[in-house]
């Protein structure tokens, strides 16, 4: 069965594109706003954290009961990943 990745305009800190897949799950900040949202890519937000610490904290702990990876991404565009929980996780 193929791997379902995320839209391919989204890279990883080097640029390149990043094998974040559907079902993981993304912090990202609001905006200019100091919150942060979490939710499974490609959804909307199902929780939002008052401080960057709080949403990395909650996307790990919900990465890991999904057996998912968790990413952060602070412009929308460049991600990196929090926690690897995915059972055949790859590096690229």
């Amino acid at each position: 069965m193929p791997k379902s990745h995320a839209p391919h305009d989204v890279h990883d800190d080097t640029g390149e594109p990043s094998n974040m897949q559907v079902g993981d799950v993304l912090v990202a900040r609001s905006s200019s706003l100091l919150e942060h949202t979490v939710s499974i890519v490609p959804g909307k937000p199902y929780a939002t954290a008052a401080t960057h610490h709080d949403a990395m904290e909650q996307a790990s702990e919900d990465a890991e009961a999904l057996n998912v990876d968790a990413w952060a991404t602070e412009d929308q565009i460049h991600v990196r990943r929090i926690s690897t929980h995915r059972p055949d996780h790859e590096d690229s």
